[in-house]
């Protein structure tokens, strides 16, 4: 795999192909668990994924041979967009905590280990940045790739949206292995040389 796809950061100027990703990965890989017009109406409703996420300086992209983009995800001390439709007031990050953002995997490449890998750079990035306990919200399908990454399953969550519609969801959360070398190993810094959290 590491030969067909490479990792880099996402930069401002990929957030037009971010969020084509994003329209791919909801309507390709939600159709068997969620409504396919619901799901047209979220993306046009709900903030999955917003600029500052990127220029944070955490959101991981893998790319194929000719570059495009086929993976994303990344990790921000930020309250989600998202949050509202929830119906939760997104509560104050404690130090050392921060919520996994905008996992999306292109429909053609599901199922090829790009999930895993993303998480697993996301979680590595986030440790290096002193970051101990990574929380999300997982959508049904998702649920079973962070289910097999050991994160926990708190509580279900639902999504309302404005024809009414409940998209069920689950909060999840992960507390990160400590690892004393994580700081020393170069996966990446944020645009701004800071921890954010």
């Amino acid at each position: 795999m590491d030969q067909l796809f490479t990792h880099r950061l996402a930069r401002p100027d990929d957030f037009g192909a971010l969020m084509a990703l994003l329209h791919r990965a909801t309507l390709g890989l939600n159709d068997d668990h969620y409504d396919l017009d619901a799901m047209r109406l979220a993306l046009k409703e709900v903030p999955l994924l917003t600029p500052d996420l990127v220029d944070d300086g955490h959101y991981h992209v893998l790319t194929g041979a000719e570059g495009a983009i086929l993976a994303g995800g990344g990790w921000s001390c930020r309250a989600p967009g998202y949050a509202a439709a929830s119906g939760e007031h997104a509560a104050a990050l404690a130090p050392g905590q921060a919520l996994v953002r905008a996992v999306n995997v292109d429909p053609t490449v599901a199922r090829r280990g790009l999930g895993s890998r993303i998480m697993a750079i996301i979680e590595a990035d986030a440790a290096a940045h002193g970051v101990r306990h990574l929380s999300l919200t997982a959508t049904l399908p998702g649920k079973q790739l962070y289910d097999r990454l050991g994160y926990r399953t708190l509580h279900p969550v639902e999504g309302r949206l404005s024809n009414g519609y409940r998209v069920s969801l689950y909060a999840m959360e992960k507390v990160l292995s400590h690892d004393p070398d994580a700081a020393a190993r170069p996966v990446t810094q944020g645009v701004s040389g800071r921890d954010l959290c």
